[in-house]
């Protein structure tokens, strides 16, 4: 089950979590960081962030297929792409929350027999 924060939500748990700071300051903080891992992006650049994840930008090949309902060949060209690696650590607290999550929906259908 995917959880969707969005930013304004996002800038909310912050506030509260740093009550001492002005909400417009936690939002300019974290347009600077998403602003700079963006550039660095852009730029071909590896940004890593030690406990989450990198981010670096992919080349896919252009390829050439065909619609199964039309059969016209349609082409698309070479693009970058925006690969995200999760963090070993990111990935065992993912790995945990889903097996505590089926542990609590066994524990509800139990409940439910």
């Amino acid at each position: 089950m995917a959880i969707t924060v969005l930013k304004p939500e996002f800038l909310d748990i912050l506030h509260k979590r740093l009550p001492q700071h002005y909400k417009q300051d936690i939002a300019l903080a974290v347009d600077i960081i998403l602003d700079s891992i963006t550039e660095a992006i852009a730029h071909g650049q590896r940004v890593e962030i030690r406990g989450f994840g990198s981010f670096n930008a992919t080349t896919q090949s252009g390829r050439t297929f065909q619609n199964p309902k039309t059969h016209k060949t349609v082409r698309y060209d070479t693009c970058k792409r925006i690969h995200f690696q999760p963090s070993p650590l990111l990935s065992h607290q993912r790995v945990k929350s889903r097996q505590s999550d089926n542990s609590v929906e066994k524990q509800e259908d139990e409940a439910q027999k």
